[in-house]
């Protein structure tokens, strides 16, 4: 999924691991849908490992995200993709512009 939205809250969680300590939890509100068909309002796990991708309440992001299984949660949780170009919205113009343009194509 590839979404804008807004950071509505955080909530961090520790897990029992000896690989990652826990991670956060992002309430976002999803305002403009560019690939994919998440609901109006998304909950994000962000893993607190190399892969962490944090963000700030209240803050608009360029959200790429996908659903994924992680150590000390249950069940499949969407997450946010930090290997690609996740990035506060002030910063994603011409990933955003990349992205319009390839759902237009």
């Amino acid at each position: 999924m590839v979404f804008v939205g807004k950071v509505s809250s955080a909530r961090e969680v520790s897990v029992q691991s000896q690989a990652v300590s826990g991670g956060t939890f992002y309430s976002v509100v999803v305002e403009q849908v560019l690939k994919g068909t998440p609901s109006k309002a998304v909950e994000l796990y962000s893993e607190n490992s190399s892969g962490r991708f944090p963000m700030r309440v209240g803050v608009q992001y360029l959200v790429f995200a996908g659903y994924g299984v992680f150590e000390g949660i249950s069940g499949q949780r969407l997450a946010i993709n930090n290997c690609g170009n996740s990035a506060p919205f002030s910063k994603a113009h011409k990933a955003l512009a990349t992205v319009r343009k390839l759902a237009k194509a």
